[in-house]
């Protein structure tokens, strides 16, 4: 019997009957009301709150060097090569400086023309800083001659005090 019936009919709902001179006078049973069954109506839905601007991408990008403790000479450079003024909002700069920006990074986001090369460079240790850090390996490669996180501790030791 499914043989017989079209491929496209084949395992497909069977369509309402219309109404025809047969069965037009037989009305419908009246359906049956369905007990136990609570209908809830979906919460209203929550206004839409007001679209923030996009942030920029150098603001967002400065965020994160911040965040990963970078230091400020190379978020500097990036912001130079980026060369892409940008006017800091009050929301961008207190975000900005929660994450620990200096006024010069700030200046550099919004002018980055201005940015001098001698800022874009590591800072030059002292002859006695560069003493110091060296005293410091010594003691720790003699201290730990076979553990190099332990000199690496040591020496972090070392020099923050």
């Amino acid at each position: 019997a499914a043989a017989a019936r079209p491929a496209a009919t084949r395992g497909a709902a069977k369509a309402p009957e219309t109404a025809t001179a047969s069965n037009a006078s037989t009305p419908a049973p009246p359906a049956a009301p369905i007990t136990g069954v609570t209908v809830r109506q979906a919460p209203a839905a929550a206004p839409a709150a007001p679209a923030k601007p996009a942030a920029s991408p150098v603001v967002e990008n400065a965020i994160a060097l911040l965040r990963g403790k970078v230091p400020q000479y190379r978020i500097l450079d990036q912001v130079h090569r980026s060369n892409q003024p940008h006017t800091l909002t009050g929301d961008e700069r207190a975000r900005l400086e929660d994450a620990g920006a200096s006024e010069r990074l700030l200046q550099a986001i919004e002018k980055p023309a201005d940015i001098k090369l001698e800022e874009m460079q590591p800072p030059r240790s002292s002859p006695a800083n560069r003493q110091a850090i060296v005293a410091c390996q010594r003691k720790a490669a003699q201290d730990n001659p076979r553990d190099a996180q332990a000199r690496i501790q040591a020496i972090r030791a070392c020099m923050t005090n």
